[in-house]
Order: C-alpha cells, then sequence, then structure tokens
C-alpha cells in the first residue's frame, strides 16, 4: 500500500470543500470504529458489486471520495485491484490502517476528485459510495470519473438524498421518520454518539446534489456523456411514497446506481458475449432495408434517443416519462408512436396507466452505441 502525492489539477478548493474534509478528517477515528462494525456484518454494497463486477476475474476499480475505505476494502477483499481516491489525510490514514488490519493491498492516492490526476480509460469500474452528497459541483467529478473508464466500463454510484431540506416530499419525508424514530435516518443508520451529524448537515445541505431530485439528477447528467444500460436500485429499508400532480411518487433516500461507458469492440471490457456488430446483425437478418430504415429515422430526433435511454434504466409510465423528459403528452405521443412502429418499444396496459418498455433492452443499446459512432 502506498499513498501518493497530492494532485489538486491546478485547482483551488471552495471554503465548503475544505470545511468538508475537516470535519471527515476531524472524526475520521469515530467513522472508523463505525466501518470496522459494518464490515462484519451483512454486506449490502458487496451484494451490489456482486451483481456487477462478479469475483470470478480481478478488475482495476477507482474508488472515489473512498473516505474510511468501506467500499475500498470490500471490493479488494472481492480480489480487485483497487485504488482508493480521497483528499482527507487523516481520514486516509485511518483507511490504510484499516485495509491493512483487513490483509488487503490497496493504492491510496491523496487528490481532488475532479482532477484525479489517474490515467484515463484505464479502469474497469468506477465506484463512487456516499460521495456526490458532499461535492460542490458533482457534474464536474461525474465527468473525470467517466474519463477514466475504459469502453465497456462501469460507474457504479452508491449515494443519498441525506441532506435535502428544500423539496417539499422530502421535508415530509425527514419529518415523519423524525416521528418516528427521534432521528433523521441518515443520522439513525449511522449510530454513533461521537459521530456530530448536524455539523455535517449544516455543510451540506446548500450543495447543489441537495436542491435536486436524484438519482433523476444522475440518470439526466450521464444520458447527456453518452452513458447506457443505467440501472437504477432504491435502498431505503421503508419506502415513502407522496401524492403529486403526476400521481404517487416514490421518494427515495438510499440507492445505487451503474451505468457502461460504450464500447464498440468484441474484446473490450467488460464486454458480453456478443459484439454490438453480431448484435445489429443478429437484429436485421430477417429484416429487409425498409425495416432498418424505419428503425434509424426513429432514432434520428434527439427527443427519441432520450426516451430510450430512459427506458434503459426501467419500464415506465406515460406520466413517468413526461416527468424525466420534460415532453408533453400529446408530443411524447407521437414520439412513443413512431418507436413503436420501429419496434423499439412496447407497451402494456394496467387500469388506466400505460407501461413502456423496450423491446429488446440489449439490442437497442447496441443500436444506440453504433449510432454514436457514426455521428
Amino acid at each position: 500500500m502506498s499513498i501518493s502525492a497530492d494532485s489538486d489539477g491546478g485547482e483551488q478548493l471552495t471554503d465548503n470543500e475544505r470545511a468538508i474534509i475537516q470535519y471527515w478528517d476531524s472524526h475520521a477515528h469515530a467513522y472508523g470504529m463505525i466501518a470496522q462494525i459494518r464490515m462484519n456484518m451483512p454486506n449490502k454494497l458487496k451484494q451490489i458489486f456482486e451483481q456487477i463486477a462478479p469475483g470470478n476475474r480481478s478488475l482495476r476499480v477507482a474508488d472515489m471520495g473512498s473516505g474510511i475505505g468501506y467500499s475500498a476494502v470490500t471490493l479488494a477483499e472481492m480480489g480487485h485491484d483497487v485504488t482508493a481516491v480521497d483528499l482527507g489525510r487523516r481520514i486516509t490514514d485511518e483507511a490504510e490502517n484499516i485495509a491493512e488490519s483487513k490483509g488487503v493491498k490497496i493504492r491510496f492516492v491523496i487528490s481532488n476528485l475532479y482532477h484525479t490526476g489517474l490515467k484515463k480509460g484505464s479502469f474497469d469500474i468506477v465506484s463512487a459510495v456516499d460521495t456526490l452528497c458532499l461535492l460542490d459541483d458533482p457534474g464536474k467529478a461525474v465527468t473525470e470519473w467517466v474519463s477514466l473508464l475504459r469502453p465497456g466500463g462501469r460507474l457504479v454510484i452508491v449515494d443519498g438524498n441525506y441532506f435535502i431540506t428544500k423539496i417539499e416530499e422530502y421535508n415530509k419525508r425527514r419529518a415523519y421518520f423524525k416521528m418516528k424514530y427521534g432521528k433523521s435516518e441518515h443520522e439513525r443508520d449511522l449510530g454513533n454518539g461521537s459521530i456530530d451529524y448536524p455539523a455535517l448537515e449544516g455543510l451540506c445541505r446548500d450543495l447543489y446534489a441537495s436542491r435536486v431530485r436524484r438519482p433523476g439528477w444522475e440518470l439526466w447528467f450521464l444520458q447527456g456523456l453518452g452513458m447506457n444500460e443505467i440501472e437504477i436500485e432504491t435502498l431505503d429499508e421503508e419506502t415513502f411514497y407522496d401524492i403529486s400532480k403526476n400521481g404517487k411518487m416514490l421518494f427515495p433516500v438510499k440507492y445505487a446506481l451503474s451505468a457502461r461507458k460504450p464500447f464498440f469492440s468484441e474484446n473490450s471490457v467488460l464486454n458480453d458475449t456478443d459484439s454490438d456488430v453480431d448484435l445489429i446483425k443478429k437484429m436485421t437478418t430477417d429484416s429487409n432495408n425498409d425495416d432498418v430504415a424505419a428503425v434509424m429515422s426513429a432514432l434520428s430526433k434527439k427527443e427519441r434517443v432520450k426516451i430510450i435511454r430512459c427506458l434503459e434504466m426501467s419500464s415506465l409510465t406515460v406520466s413517468e416519462l413526461m416527468l424525466i423528459t420534460g415532453l408533453r403528452e400529446n408530443l411524447l405521443s407521437y414520439h412513443l408512436k413512431v418507436l413503436k412502429e420501429a419496434n423499439l418499444v412496447e407497451s402494456e396496459k394496467n387500469g388506466r396507466e400505460i407501461t413502456y418498455m423496450l423491446t429488446d433492452r440489449k439490442s437497442a443499446a447496441s443500436i444506440l452505441n453504433i449510432a454514436e459512432t457514426m455521428r
């Protein structure tokens, strides 16, 4: 194990970022105790990583905002080659001690998360656990992290809406759990009297990540970066719904998200059995040129590409698609009709709601990848 020199990328930290780093460093030992306890309990984080990166081969992983090292140690114990990146010196020292006590080798790097100094395109997985919620500019950070991935690599984000105070529905959720347990979910989850949670909450409540609905923000931003196969899972032990103008809606706190960086090679990292070219050939073997033209025409509008990328995540109702895409109902219906005629999407009617899903998710993702290479 080794700790590298600083790599700030020539940028000064904001006062708020410095204060957050100081907070983590001052609470390093207390968080280390929490991490040690959790590492001896059933590990939900390990289950998440096993779905994305089965331990049958060693992958190169960069863990962003590694903090006390909980996620980095988990990945290293699975047999992966882990580089853990954080800007807090004391908490990194604590993480290094924990890794040593667990008998795993991790390369610790003290660096700015916006400009890590790591080699671009060299990692199979970039992970970030409870990191985005602590950053002033999550978009800049995510752009850097995606650049570190090899084609076909996966970005894995596990995070939460812990500090939102300016969105009414989350205030309702917070009030409900405080009434029920006397603490917010995140504060209750930490469960350690030596943690100054109000101080952390005060530092984070005005950050950008605390003013937007997530993981909706990640879905929108990652689509803009061209990421695909975006999957989201809520991790809350108790769900919370509220009735809005769009109907009954779920407001998650903790969630896990994974997204794939597009690739165009049979030998790319994390490739499936078939390459994108093989998949497109299979899809069009029994089709005539008119069918192929219909597919390409259907994807000629950015609104339809956006709809496809939304449906890559999961099946969605019309009201959910309206909320995510911002399209009016009549315009959304038109685009969905074109996509159905091209056999890219299909629908099911459940009561008054119509749910849309991809006809063949894997083929649709491959078509989008090939379309991107032709731009």
